[in-house]
């Protein structure tokens, strides 16, 4: 363990004497003298200049969030906001299903969502993550993911979208899914609702439509 020594010598800047501090084993003892305000000072700045980083990081955070650049979002919905829907709320275990006819906003309000939990998040000083994900991509990447081997497999794509701490799973607008289709979708809203995954999806179709078409389970998380 290092041992500390009164130095003969004064600090030019505090006028205070130095000390010495040893440290090592044996024949191999090395010694460093340092003045202890310096060193305070030089402790103070670097917690200082740590704090700046910080608040820029956030401030960065921020604004990103508030760009909508980030997540995946389309452009079209990066200016979304909840005050456009008059403060709609989620709470941090939501399954939310926006339906609607083409064009009502059902995306614009999801995407609004996804920005207050990120904005949250940071003043929480959380670094959760949240992604936009369209159904009809995951249902395209997902037939395309049998018999190549250049592509992912059906269990990566679905992962993605099973684990993201906030998930839009938008447009799920298929009248007639395939087996493959409805699989996809059982598995990752089963999973986002057994592990509290706030997750929002948005689709034309009602909510009586979707558990006859993909099954009771899809809306009901069992």
């Amino acid at each position: 363990f290092p041992s500390h020594d009164k130095s003969t010598t004064v600090c030019d800047k505090h006028g205070t004497r130095m000390q010495i501090m040893n440290f090592g084993i044996g024949s191999f003892v090395k010694s460093r003298e340092y003045c202890q305000a310096c060193e305070n000072e030089k402790s103070e700045a670097a917690n200082k200049a740590h704090k700046e980083l910080m608040q820029r990081q956030e401030k960065e955070r921020i604004e990103r969030v508030i760009s909508g650049d980030f997540g995946n979002i389309p452009p079209r919905f990066r200016a979304a906001t909840l005050s456009d829907f008059g403060g709609a709320r989620y709470n941090k275990d939501s399954q939310i299903y926006i339906t609607g006819k083409c064009g009502t906003g059902k995306t614009h309000l999801a995407v609004a969502l996804m920005k207050k939990f990120a904005l949250d998040a940071i003043r929480k000083r959380e670094h959760p993550s949240a992604k936009f994900f369209n159904f009809q991509k995951i249902a395209i990447a997902v037939k395309s993911s049998f018999g190549s081997l250049e592509t992912e497999s059906m269990q990566q794509i679905v992962s993605e979208c099973q684990n993201v701490d906030f998930a839009i799973i938008d447009d799920i607008c298929t009248a007639r899914p395939t087996a493959t289709e409805i699989d996809a979708l059982y598995l990752i809203t089963n999973h986002r609702y057994e592990n509290y995954l706030p997750t929002v999806y948005t689709t034309n179709l009602s909510i009586k439509e979707i558990a006859s078409i993909y099954g009771h389970s899809i809306v009901t998380g069992k």
